[in-house]
Order: C-alpha cells, then structure tokens, then sequence
C-alpha cells in the first residue's frame, strides 16, 4: 500500500508494509523533492504517534533509536540511508529517483 502526502507541491511517499502479523516490520519513507524530514514529524506522518506532542514526549524520554543510537533531538534531520526504531517498527529513509 503506499500512501501520498502532499505539501506545497511536493510529494512525500510512504510505502507501508502489506503483512503487518512481523514483529518488527520495515517502512520504507520515501523523500521526494525533499532533502530530509524531521525525526518528530517522520512519527506522526508514518502513525507510530497520534500527535506531534507524543511524538515529542518519546522522542526527548530516549525511546526512539536513530541508526542504532538513542536520538533526543526532536528535530533531528534524517536523511537517505537513515534507519529510525521505534516500539518494534522500523523506518528507512529512501530517496526518490
């Protein structure tokens, strides 16, 4: 399934998993006309939160784990090739072509 997200022109794709039953499931987060995105706001557009302040609350409390280390920067640039845990999900940052 892939999901489209609109914003002032540009694009972002998020393709989700079609067999949610894995423990740790892949989403893959691709970045379309965009350089990165924002570690809180990857939360809230993938639905691992509901709101930004949730995605505020586990991020600064260090239960979100950016290329394997603890990230409490709410804003934290991610980029292609970046790889974000969170409560069993992992997120790939991909770049479109």
């Amino acid at each position: 399934m892939r999901e489209v997200f609109g914003r002032k022109n540009k694009l972002l794709y998020l393709s989700l998993p079609l067999a949610p039953d894995n423990f740790k499931d892949m989403i893959e987060f691709e970045l379309e006309g965009y350089e990165f995105i924002e570690l809180n706001k990857l939360l809230k557009i993938t639905s691992l939160v509901g709101t930004g302040g949730e995605a505020n609350t586990f991020i600064v409390n260090g239960n979100v784990l950016v290329n394997g280390a603890v990230e409490t920067q709410k804003r934290k640039k991610l980029r292609e090739g970046d790889v974000v845990q969170f409560q069993g999900q992992e997120v790939k940052i991909t770049k479109a072509y």
